[in-house]
């Protein structure tokens, strides 16, 4: 049985060359492409019309679904219909479910037709982060301009929308993907503060400076998590029941 490499066309370049070379790296890193599209213009522009998710035939590049965004984008400004976030595939109940985080909405699509089962109505755009499953719950960021982490209980029908369990704003980024320990939900801000919370509940379990202004998502390895500025501190940190900055490197 062959997999299915679904790819959300509504991204962050332009086309041409740039298109070409997304596509080159996005094979060798093994991750689904954030690809745009290209109007007729003279320039390279955002895409900001007609998004959807495609799903390819890794093996002959053979479309084998296409699912339109279903949220009207007219009421919604131009640049606020973007999204660049990488999706995941859950189960819900016996089917496999595609989640997809899109401006003003985080969509679940059953992954082998591409049919929209449900979707998570919430403010943002431009999201970036990948959404997290772990500890029976289903993580999501919202995007620009004020982001918030969702956490969602995933429901047992194949239909089901999944339940707000809690959110979050303080510290939430914008690019910076969440990571899951064994006790805790952590991220960093765009400004390099990481904050660690409870998966059940959302209460804030530790938060701390581990940086400056941070892009990158944090790694967790060998037991530890591993945060990067963009000037090149390394923060490591033993997550736990007391967390504790164990070192810092200067790259």
């Amino acid at each position: 049985e062959r997999a299915v490499t679904p790819l959300p066309i509504a991204g962050p370049k332009g086309a041409g060359l740039s298109l070409m070379i997304e596509c080159l790296t996005s094979v060798m890193s093994g991750y689904p492409l954030l690809a745009s599209a290209y109007e007729d213009s003279a320039q390279r522009t955002d895409y900001v019309t007609n998004a959807f998710v495609v799903a390819l035939d890794p093996g002959d590049g053979r479309t084998l679904w296409r699912a339109e965004r279903s949220i009207d984008p007219e009421p919604i400004s131009a640049d606020r219909r973007k999204a660049y976030s990488t999706p995941v595939v859950v189960r819900q109940g016996d089917v496999p479910v595609l989640i997809s985080c899109a401006a003003e909405g985080t969509y679940g699509y059953d992954a082998r037709s591409g049919e929209e089962l449900w979707i998570v109505r919430h403010k943002g755009f431009s999201n970036a982060p990948r959404p997290l499953v772990a500890h029976g719950q289903l993580y999501v960021t919202t995007g620009f301009m004020k982001p918030s982490l969702l956490a969602l209980r995933p429901g047992t029908e194949r239909v089901a929308e999944p339940e707000v369990v809690w959110s979050w704003t303080r510290g939430v980024p914008t690019m910076p993907s969440p990571v899951a320990t064994q006790g805790g939900i952590w991220f960093v801000s765009d400004g390099g503060v990481a904050t660690c919370l409870e998966p059940a509940t959302g209460k804030e379990r530790w938060r701390g400076r581990v940086g400056a202004d941070t892009s990158s998502s944090p790694v967790l390895a060998s037991g530890h998590l591993f945060f990067f500025d963009r000037n090149g501190r390394t923060t490591v940190i033993r997550p736990g029941d007391e967390p504790t900055i164990v070192r810092e490197n200067q790259l």
